[in-house]
C-alpha cells in the first residue's frame, strides 16, 4: 500500500485504517519506520532519518568537549535516543509521548541547556 505514494505518503493518521482493515484490534504497524514510510513516503521518513542522525552527532560532538554532569547528561541523551530508534523497529515508541518521547526531549533539552551554560575556562 506504501507504494501507491511512496514519494510523500498517505497522509499522516492513515495507516490506522489499512492496519485494522488488516488486524483485528490494532491500531499500528509495530514498526515506527514502516509508519513514517506509509504516513510521510520516502520524502517524510528520509527527512526524519536525516535529522535522528544530525542530532546524534551533534550529541556526540558536544559529548566528546564536555565534563561532569553536562557531559552525563549529554550521554544519557544520546543513548535514549539510541534506544528510540532501535525500538522503533518493533515498537511504536514514536507515539508513547507521556511514556517515552516527553522525558526524552526533555532531557535533550536539558542538556543543551546545560551544555550552553558550562564555560570550560571556568571549569579548571
Amino acid at each position: 500500500q506504501a507504494w501507491r505514494r511512496p514519494l510523500f505518503g498517505a497522509g499522516v493518521g492513515s495507516v490506522g485504517a489499512l492496519t485494522r482493515r488488516i488486524w483485528d484490534g490494532m491500531e499500528h504497524p509495530h514498526n515506527d519506520y514502516l509508519r513514517l514510510g506509509f504516513e510521510l513516503g520516502l520524502v517524510g521518513l528520509g527527512l526524519w532519518l536525516t535529522v535522528m542522525g544530525w542530532q546524534l552527532l551533534d550529541l556526540r560532538r558536544r559529548l566528546r568537549g564536555s565534563r561532569g554532569a553536562v557531559r552525563q547528561a549529554l550521554a544519557a541523551s544520546m543513548l535514549g535516543l539510541c534506544v528510540l530508534l532501535i525500538t522503533a523497529a518493533t515498537d511504536n515508541t514514536l507515539i508513547y509521548n507521556l511514556l517515552f518521547t516527553n522525558p526524552l526531549f526533555a532531557l535533550i533539552g536539558a542538556a543543551y541547556g546545560a551544555d550552553g551554560q558550562y564555560d570550560p575556562v571556568d571549569a579548571s
